[in-house]
């Protein structure tokens, strides 16, 4: 068993030294991306404290919406797992983590803020969570309490997917792509900016074949200077993480007609007949 141990943890420290050398080495330093900033601490006591919660809350609401009731759960699951030795050791094995990212950003090595965290910290905080509610499920066996905790908690989730069907997101191309779907034939051609490309594929149930797809940095020119060579009718879509929309129009404009079929929100639909 010594050994199976020993060759484990061998294997994963080669794994850790691997990752560090090619991904994480340049990162333990408090230069890089300007949010990462405000993960290390300033190096003043009196805002030690503050630092701490303001990191540590951040990571929190990131994941639950509704800090109350999960605080309420996790305070529990804490205490549950203090009672006992066993529960003792599973509490040290998942709050060390924790406290070794917040030592790190303290000292300046890594910042307590930002995805990673969220990522690494989250499954810990869960785990003590569960804890919690496997507490309430046994002191209540008709499971009254447990059930109504979680539909409190799922009841912000719930609005929030709400909230977020019924948004345009950083561009709407759904009812441009409704105009298209009514006029297209199957002898048109479609390009569509690079950016555009995941919402077309996912809401345009038309014929894939004359789409064309390509055009990253400048190609995007020669793939529209081919396609307007042609007689055929051309649909361009553009949205607003393509760039100024002015550059597609006027570099159209300067070979053909062209006219603006239906627009949205940080999205165009435009026709070259």
């Amino acid at each position: 068993m010594i050994r199976t141990w020993s060759l484990t943890q061998a294997i994963n420290f080669n794994v850790i030294v691997v990752v560090y050398f090619i991904a994480l080495r340049s990162q333990f330093s408090a230069s890089g991306f300007g949010y990462l900033e405000r993960g290390y601490w300033s190096g003043n006591i009196d805002e030690l404290p503050s630092y701490l919660y303001n990191q540590t809350y951040e990571i929190l609401l990131f994941t639950f919406k509704d800090p109350p009731i999960f605080l309420f759960m996790f305070l529990v699951g804490f205490i549950v797992l203090g009672l006992n030795s066993e529960g003792r050791k599973t509490l040290v094995k998942l709050t060390l983590p924790i406290g070794m990212a917040m030592l790190l950003g303290v000292v300046g090595l890594y910042p307590y803020v930002g995805a990673r965290q969220v990522i690494y910290l989250t499954p810990f905080l869960f785990l003590i969570v569960c804890a919690g509610f496997d507490y309430v499920f046994r002191i209540d066996p008709k499971m009254v309490v447990a059930f109504s905790v979680i539909i409190l908690m799922l009841r912000v989730y719930a609005i929030q997917t709400v909230e977020f069907l019924r948004s345009t997101g950083i561009q709407n191309l759904r009812p441009l792509i409704h105009v298209l779907e009514e006029e297209y034939v199957q002898t048109d051609e479609i390009y569509v900016c690079p950016a555009g490309l995941p919402s077309f594929r996912y809401y345009f149930n038309g014929a894939q074949q004359n789409v064309l797809y390509q055009g990253e940095g400048e190609e995007w020119r020669s793939i529209l200077e081919d396609a307007l060579a042609t007689p055929s009718r051309l649909w361009i879509v553009w949205v607003g993480q393509c760039g100024n929309e002015s550059t597609y129009t006027d570099f159209v404009e300067a070979r053909r007609e062209i006219e603006l079929r239906a627009d949205d929100f940080q999205a165009s639909l435009y026709l070259v007949p």
